[in-house]
């Protein structure tokens, strides 16, 4: 006998925002626009509601896309200087070495040594299995370091990866705020 559960609804909105940002080494004022996507859900016990599931699911979206155009932000380098301001390190940090990255080659660190002792007889286990051992926390460790260590001011390159000079720098508002109007326009 089946049981009715119910349903989700999901919601996905995208939405674009003019950044102000005051470079921390030569004080000039400068703007980019940062791009997010808001997910939200909703849920319809035993089918009941759909509706308002569905607004839910809306209405979580534009919050989620609301709280991440405010409070997050992209490495964009001062087109004077090219410092990165001290809020940017840790997007930078994500942009090069995400926590994803960090766990999927330590769990192939740990995993790809399991397999390969049991491919090999049990003597040359007896002798090496505690060196395969140590390999994932070892992995773990100099990962967690190098995450760390990234920072775009003090080393070139923890820059790989991030946003190249170009049009998503502007020196003046009015211009940053055009191009997002003609991205929208256009329907980016």
């Amino acid at each position: 006998m089946l049981i009715p559960l119910g349903s989700v609804h999901r919601a996905r909105v995208s939405g674009s925002r003019v950044k102000e940002v005051q470079c921390d080494r030569c004080r000039a004022i400068y703007f980019y626009i940062l791009r997010r996507i808001g997910h939200g859900s909703g849920s319809a016990p035993l089918f009941l509601g759909r509706g308002a599931a569905a607004d839910n699911a809306e209405e979580g979206a534009h919050k989620n896309l609301k709280k991440r155009l405010d409070k997050e932000c992209d490495p964009v380098a001062c087109p004077n200087c090219g410092h990165y301001q001290k809020a940017m390190i840790g997007a930078a940090r994500s942009a090069r070495l995400s926590w994803g990255k960090i766990w999927f080659i330590t769990c192939l660190a740990f995993f790809l040594p399991v397999f390969l002792m049991m491919a090999f007889p049990q003597d040359f286990q007896d002798r090496f299995g505690g060196l395969f051992v140590l390999i994932a926390p070892i992995t773990l460790t100099v990962l967690i370091i190098m995450r760390m260590r990234i920072n775009p001011n003090e080393n070139p390159v923890s820059r790989i990866g991030l946003k190249k000079p170009g049009p998503q720098r502007f020196i003046k508002r009015e211009d940053a705020e055009q191009e997002l109007h003609a991205a929208m326009y256009r329907g980016r």
